[in-house]
């Protein structure tokens, strides 16, 4: 990653070069303007016939066109910017020889307008594209972020504050209550509970002994523990995270506009169908002089201009853009908008994405008043800091009043006894009780992804209660509707079998993985991109790496990580997935816009490139004529706005 003052000075220059587009538009379109009225003006005062307004966009907006042409042309590449350059250049010649008299045209003035609106035209396509294309590397800030700066390491029995740089593998390191991991290890001495969705995206925080795995950035919920470093910092999951993002945003190719796709094709072939024009059309038609000839040959280039062609792009995505962002979907780029039209496979994240990444009660099971159950399960776990202690503490408040306990305790890694009304109260995972009580309703809760959590009073079991994540809503509509479109669906988890399989079977998605950590996500995603195209969904910091992979990528706003919304091409901020089928059928639309937007070009170009050989038209009204493309063109790409959501879901 740059350095702090390498990273501030690009973003200087970014929106200096922004700053410097808005200013030649609107100055530029200013003297647009007032350049339509200049010929009367000038009248009147004939040195004004040189201080045309119109060699302000010729300058502010046509140097950035002609350094860009020239640039590419010396490295042996022909750019869209040559033919205009060369169009600006002709109709520039065409006014000094008015000015000289070797030339005379009627409303000669009209030519510098020619060429300023050429020029105008383009950096509105040049400006248009860039404000939608583009990515930030904000997502790998995040991802250093995730893991602590400093670690406490033992020294002979005394534990010192040291950078994390400084951790060797064998070392061991103390973690502290409520903090998050520095180092990847093995735990050495304590238990304790440790949420580590940012690494595998598990809805649950997961119990670790000595002897269990841990990972740099994930949370200690509560006890103490010594972990023995079984990886350099710079070999941590986190920091492999940070390498695959890294090296999947260096490896994505910008998108190539259509222009330049045309332009080694379309500009020579403007500027010999200029050039035969000029020569030969005194030939053709004997009545016309050479200064006529001229004139066509530079209308030819005028009209040839690929400006409506260079807008066909822009506009359209542009217009896309917006529609999404009226549902709640900011896309950055027009790159992800135009292959997410040609994805053929759609990969979805687990917690957080089809589920709601939230903890809450299911069922409950007793054998003794439900109330009365209630009641002592909530007091227990009202002074627990388990984190499942919050979705079954807040569960009974709501159906009953909690007591007080007379004393309590944790138990780590089981977890938590109370007494009450003389009684021992006991909340633990059923695991915990040697019971085959409630063996039927534990065994089918399993079966469906469910953590299932037991009470006994004086040493009897005498209820469990299930809870697990929520499915979100619109998940399996979600599923069927990319079904109906064509599209495979994949759920990548790092969640366990049981969990993972019940929430793909009741979303009905095509195929289900589990146990996965982002590197393996990451080498799913490259296997698949190699046959398909993948857009990636997800939510969380573990999930950066595969949205930065896929071809496309979509991330959960409004609970999403800093890392996954940055390294995304596209953001869903109100997490309603149910919009990911209709912002796929949007993109397949742009696509199709952009085809007409081309062929409406095409054909506006040539048959004024027809006209302008039998000498119909001058670059006065070439110039008016290729507006008029321009215009359709981006009436046509307005049609995108007016697109709705078939299904009739609101779009906010």
């Amino acid at each position: 990653m740059a350095c702090s003052c390498c990273g501030e000075l690009e973003k200087k220059m970014f929106f200096e070069k922004q700053g410097y587009v808005i200013t030649s538009l609107v100055v530029g379109a200013i003297a647009i303007v007032l350049s339509l009225f200049w010929e009367s003006i000038s009248k009147s005062v004939s040195w004004l016939t040189y201080l045309n307004p119109a060699w302000v966009p010729i300058v502010m907006c046509g140097i950035p066109l002609f350094y860009s042409a020239f640039y590419h042309l010396f490295k042996g590449k022909i750019k869209s910017a040559l033919l205009i350059t060369v169009a600006m250049i002709a109709c520039i010649t065409l006014e000094v020889l008015c000015w000289t008299g070797v030339v005379h045209v009627d409303e000669h003035s009209h030519n510098l307008l020619a060429a300023a609106e050429v020029a105008f035209l383009m950096m509105i396509g040049e400006f248009i594209e860039n404000v939608t294309v583009g990515k930030t590397r904000k997502g790998i800030e995040a991802l250093y972020s995730l893991a602590p700066d400093v670690a406490l390491i033992d020294l002979g029995g005394q534990f010192v504050e040291f950078p994390v740089s400084f951790v060797k593998v064998g070392d061991i390191v103390r973690v502290m209550p409520h903090q998050k991991i520095p180092v990847d290890g093995i735990v050495a001495v304590g238990s304790t509970s440790v949420n580590q969705s940012a690494i595998t995206g598990e809805s649950l925080p997961i119990d670790k002994k000595v002897g269990d795995e841990v990972f740099a950035g994930t949370f200690n919920e509560h006890s103490l523990i010594d972990i023995k470093v079984t990886k350099p910092s710079d070999q941590t999951v986190v920091s492999k995270m940070i390498e695959l993002v890294k090296h999947a945003e260096e490896n994505k190719a910008p998108i190539a506009r259509i222009a330049d796709k045309w332009a080694s094709r379309i500009v020579p072939m403007a500027i010999i169908l200029s050039v035969l024009v000029f020569l030969f059309s005194k030939l053709i038609f004997p009545d016309t002089t050479w200064l006529d000839s001229l004139v066509r040959g530079v209308t030819i280039l005028v009209v040839f201009c690929p400006c409506s062609l260079a807008l066909a792009t822009p506009t359209a995505i542009s217009a896309g853009i917006g529609n999404a962002g009226s549902c709640g979907i900011l896309i950055k780029s027009g790159q992800a908008l135009e292959t997410l039209s040609s994805v053929d496979t759609v990969v979805f994240d687990k917690t957080g994405t089809l589920t709601k990444g939230t903890i809450s009660v299911d069922d409950v099971q007793t054998e003794m008043d439900e109330k009365q159950f209630l009641t002592y399960l909530g007091t227990a776990e009202s002074t627990s800091e388990h984190p499942l202690a919050t979705p079954l503490t807040q569960y009974c408040k709501e159906k009953v009043q909690l007591a007080t306990p007379q004393d309590s305790r944790s138990l780590v890694g089981i977890g938590v006894w109370a007494k009450i009304d003389d009684k021992e109260i006991i909340v633990a995972k059923y695991s915990h009780f040697e019971s085959d009580k409630f063996s039927d309703s534990v065994k089918l809760w399993h079966g469906q992804g469910k953590t299932v959590v037991g009470m006994s009073i004086d040493g009897v079991l005498v209820g469990v209660v299930a809870l697990s994540d929520t499915i979100r809503e619109g998940s399996a509509t979600t599923i069927e509707q990319l079904h109906k479109l064509g599209i495979n669906t994949v759920m990548l988890t790092g969640d366990a079998k049981d969990s993972a399989l019940a929430i793909g079977d009741l979303c009905k998605i095509g195929e289900t993985k589990w146990g996965l950590l982002p590197e393996d996500k990451v080498n799913d995603i490259k296997q698949m991109s190699q046959t398909n195209k993948v857009l990636m969904v997800g939510d969380g910091v573990n999930d950066a790496p595969a949205l930065a992979s896929a071809n496309c990528s979509l991330a959960m706003g409004k609970m999403g990580s800093d890392a996954a919304l940055e390294v995304a091409d596209m953001v869903l901020f109100n997490d309603k997935v149910e919009k990911i089928p209709f912002l796929v059928k949007l993109s397949r639309k742009v696509l199709s816009t952009i085809k007409r937007n081309i062929a409406i070009s095409m054909t506006i170009n040539l048959v004024a490139v027809v006209l302008s050989f039998f000498g119909w038209l001058n670059p006065v009204f070439g110039a008016i004529v290729h507006n008029c493309s321009s215009v359709f063109v981006v009436l046509s790409s307005a049609l995108l706005l007016l697109e709705k959501d078939k299904k009739g879901i609101d779009k906010k």
